[in-house]
């Protein structure tokens, strides 16, 4: 017959101390990846253009316009009176400076007009505007079978 020990379980401790390094440095990676994150409007959706390219300038700024009106420049969304304020303050010499202008496609064009403007007036005449390579259909015969002859 074996003499069974009672445990103590007072002796039992957890060690906390790497839990909560682990999570500290959880929270830190998060945070870093926030702040390198974009914050852009998902709900845009660009215009198609049959000769869209990609862009090999570098664009400074990007100006977006929603379907809705709202204007983000860059990541803050500003009102369209304080958009040519914001970009000389930003651009004190607005020449060589370039300007990506976003607009879902169905933004009204007076919408779009006004920002133009407002940028015009702020002295930037260089302006990029984003598109979209359209959805091409592969070309070949899809209805017809070419094994029966």
């Amino acid at each position: 017959m074996r003499a069974y020990r009672k445990r103590e379980w007072a002796s039992f401790v957890v060690n906390m101390t790497p839990l909560i390094d682990v999570v500290f440095l959880i929270i830190i990676f998060f945070i870093m990846i926030m702040s390198f994150y974009e914050f852009l409007p998902k709900n845009v959706i660009l215009p198609s253009a049959d000769q869209s390219k990609p862009s090999s300038e570098l664009k400074e700024c990007s100006v977006t316009v929603t379907a809705e009106g709202y204007i983000v420049l860059g990541t803050r969304r500003i009102h369209l009176s304080d958009l040519a304020q914001l970009l000389r303050a930003r651009f004190p010499d607005p020449r060589g400076h370039t300007v990506e202008v976003r607009g879902d496609e169905n933004t009204p064009y007076e919408i779009l007009q006004k920002v133009l403007q407002k940028i015009a007036q702020a002295g930037i005449s260089r302006i990029h505007f984003a598109t979209r390579t359209p959805y091409k259909r592969d070309s070949t015969d899809e209805g017809s079978d070419k094994g029966d002859k």
